[in-house]
């Protein structure tokens, strides 16, 4: 008996009286396992057995899908309802959903391991069970553990810092990489505006942001010259880690940005039943603004939209979630237009994708509330500081350059051109030089008196420079 336990111990006795071999059920271990086996029945009395459901992203909607009874400001009910949150059913109008293709919720919450594993740190002896979820429980709000981790004592917690670090450590990682991507790529340059695309790809199998509706996430769009001024700036943060520039009571999603003080920022904002602005959930009667990334797949023809429909001017945005006039790309495009002022020179733009959990703006009302419990909170809140976690980002480096009199004796043509080159008729035998848009010189060029022809390497933009000018010239070349 004692070689059959594998117990490595000595016993006297007789050790019939302390094991029996009861047979049942384990799981989808074979039946007949002793009783030796399966502590938890032994010491509990609860046999746990497998179950399938575990698996599946069904399991998440349970908690993951919260409709609230509306209430009036009189905290009376109004007898409406009002979905919180949805991300169950936003997996399910998705791509992740496929049963060929797709993905369960546990794949990235709860990531499976094919081995066999011994939940027990006492009874390694015994028949590891697989497959097995890792209990990650990863989500996305960084702040919230911080808050917690700086504050165990008084929030009467049994974890430990080094704890809340790790899973500190792994919602980072989650958000940096399985969130969303950003693109960011120049349209055309002129003399008094630079022109951007920004593309935001939800990485995700729901919308992102989502669950707790206060979170959001907005566009940071700068550009820096290489003497690191300023010239332009959408979607910064101030000292009280708020967006500069977002409007009181809400900010538009917007489809062109042209000012600073317009900030794309993607969250679900509630209505009241005044129609006014509310972050009190069950005072929450109707969606004024949801433009929050809707992961690929989604489409607005799917049974569970009227759960997780969309709201505001992002309903009018031909290219959100559209791609090529095709539904569900999961993604997002907005244009950006710089006003250059005069600037020449080389300068860079980046765009990132920034994530703030729970932002002052949404504790407004509850700070405006004196009691004990929200004065401690508040304490907690500003002592950690609501810092935006960087999601993704991407710059681009473009060059603006003066045009000088003496190109009149220069003609180039066509241009743009679509056949990937271009005729320069000179004047005078020169010397010009091809430049790409991030300003490196690709070859130079000696042109004769009359028609010559210049090969451009890709579609593109690109500059040609009279290098034995008095002063330099420029010509912008578009190849299409």
């Amino acid at each position: 008996q004692q070689d059959e336990l594998g117990m490595g111990e000595t016993f006297s006795g007789d050790l019939s009286c302390q094991i029996d071999t009861v047979y049942g059920p384990y799981g989808n271990e074979p039946e007949g396992l002793p009783i030796f086996n399966q502590p938890m029945l032994s010491f509990v009395g609860f046999d746990p057995v497998y179950g399938d459901h575990v698996l599946k992203s069904e399991l998440c909607a349970g908690c993951h899908t919260l409709i609230t009874n509306t209430v009036d400001l009189e905290g009376e009910l109004t007898g409406g309802e009002f979905v919180e949150q949805a991300t169950y059913h936003e997996w399910l109008n998705s791509s992740y959903s496929d049963p060929d293709t797709g993905q369960e919720c546990q794949g990235c919450h709860f990531p499976v391991i094919d081995e066999p594993i011994v939940i027990s740190s006492n009874y390694i002896f015994l028949q590891g069970r697989q497959p097995y979820g890792l209990h990650y429980m990863v989500g996305g709000n960084t702040f919230m553990l911080e808050l917690m981790k700086d504050n165990i004592s008084d929030l009467g917690l049994w974890a430990s810092e080094e704890q809340f670090q790790t899973v500190i450590d792994r919602t980072m990682t989650s958000l940096q990489t399985q969130s969303a991507l950003v693109e960011v790529s120049e349209i055309d340059l002129d003399a008094d505006t630079a022109y951007y695309k920004v593309k935001l790809t939800n990485l995700t199998g729901h919308k992102f942001p989502s669950g707790y509706p206060s979170r959001r996430a907005y566009i940071e769009f700068v550009a820096i010259s290489p003497e690191g001024d300023t010239l332009f700036q959408s979607g910064t943060m101030n000292s009280m880690y708020e967006v500069i520039g977002q409007d009181a009571i809400y900010e538009p999603h917007y489809e062109v940005i042209t000012e600073e003080d317009e900030v794309q920022i993607y969250q679900l904002v509630l209505g009241d039943v005044n129609g006014d602005v509310t972050t009190v959930l069950e005072r929450a009667d109707f969606t004024l603004k949801d433009n929050r990334l809707v992961p690929n797949g989604f489409t607005t023809s799917h049974f569970t939209y009227d759960t997780v429909k969309m709201a505001g001017l992002v309903l009018d945005d031909s290219d959100f979630n559209y791609d090529g006039g095709v539904e569900g790309s999961g993604s997002d495009l907005i244009e950006y237009r710089i006003p250059l002022n005069g600037y020449t020179g080389a300068f860079e733009v980046t765009a990132s994708l920034m994530y703030q959990s729970v932002p002052p703006k949404w504790n407004d009302e509850l700070f405006a509330v004196d009691l004990p419990e929200i004065n401690e909170f508040e304490e907690m809140y500003w002592e950690v500081g609501p810092d935006p976690v960087l999601i993704d980002s991407q710059s681009w480096e473009s060059v603006i350059v003066s045009v000088d009199e003496k190109q009149a004796s220069i003609k180039v043509y066509p241009n743009p051109t679509r056949s990937g080159f271009v005729f320069v008729d000179s004047s005078e035998r020169i010397t010009m030089s091809l430049f790409d848009v991030q300003g490196r010189k690709l070859r130079d060029l000696i042109l004769d008196v009359g028609s010559n022809r210049v090969d451009l390497p890709s579609s593109g933009t690109y500059f040609l420079s009279q290098l034995d000018a008095g002063s330099p010239v420029f010509i912008k070349l578009l190849a299409l």
